[in-house]
């Protein structure tokens, strides 16, 4: 049966593999989702990546991401415990104390809540997508060495992927990188941001560390002349970028199932 979004647009995969196909390799996986507005955005179809996903797939996508959030903690008290830092220290203690005390404010009530009940032990894989608030809000890219500052995106992602594994080995772990910089179409985003470094560093992690890279960056396919077509504000998804990204998700998840 065909499902249609708010505007009338039918949610099917663009390009890739089929939808039995997809099936076939993800149904009934639980597939948590850590990031920001990227994955959180429901804006103008009022679908998410995550849910558009789940329709193609039958995985079942918990997603966890939060808009403004960064992988590297930033010192901003009600933001921090949803950055990627935060999070994962959280799944992993499985103390939400910090994520409780502003899921209002925030409006991350269900979704703590989820968190809260979820048995990580169930989880079959974990897709990470932050770096695009990272450097908005110019977080340094990293200390010396291969260090677990976590206050550099860096640092913070070693200490992400490095924590995820070693508490559930188990787990599956994809990380996306950032998409092209391609501007904000209103005054308060338009402050110069270098997307480019930020995909160096999260690839160059990625690489020492051997997980499996979601190159967003490449194959998004986003540049001038099709940023009109791909997204809706300058930076989050429309519905066609939505569903583009959706696929380069599921052609490299395609590769882990």
């Amino acid at each position: 049966m065909a499902v249609f979004d708010i505007n009338g647009n039918e949610m099917v995969p663009v390009g890739g593999m089929s939808q039995s196909e997809l099936q076939r390799k993800f149904g009934g996986k639980n597939i948590i989702w850590l990031g920001d507005s990227i994955h959180a955005y429901s804006k103008p179809d009022g679908v998410t990546i995550p849910y558009l996903f789940q329709y193609h797939s039958g995985a079942k996508c918990w997603n966890w991401a939060q808009g403004g959030t960064t992988m590297a903690k930033t010192g901003v008290v009600n933001y921090d415990p949803y950055s990627g830092v935060g999070m994962v220290d959280a799944l992993i203690s499985r103390n939400f104390s910090a994520q409780e005390a502003h899921q209002q404010d925030r409006d991350f009530v269900k979704q703590v809540s989820e968190m809260k009940s979820f048995d990580m032990t169930k989880a079959d894989a974990v897709i990470i997508e932050f770096g695009t608030n990272d450097a908005l809000k110019e977080v340094p890219l990293d200390g010396s060495g291969k260090n677990l500052d976590v206050n550099t995106t860096g640092g913070a992602l070693r200490y992400m992927l490095g924590s995820l594994q070693r508490k559930y080995p188990k787990l599956k772990i994809a990380v996306c990188n950032v998409q092209p910089d391609q501007g904000f179409l209103d005054a308060e985003h338009q402050k110069p941001y270098d997307t480019k470094a930020q995909t160096e560093k999260i690839n160059q992690v990625c690489q020492e560390l051997g997980i499996p890279l979601i190159d967003i960056y490449n194959l998004l396919g986003l540049n001038t002349n099709t940023k009109g077509f791909l997204l809706d504000d300058g930076l989050h998804r429309n519905h066609e970028g939505k569903l583009k990204q959706v696929q380069v998700i599921e052609n490299r998840m395609c590769l882990y199932f």
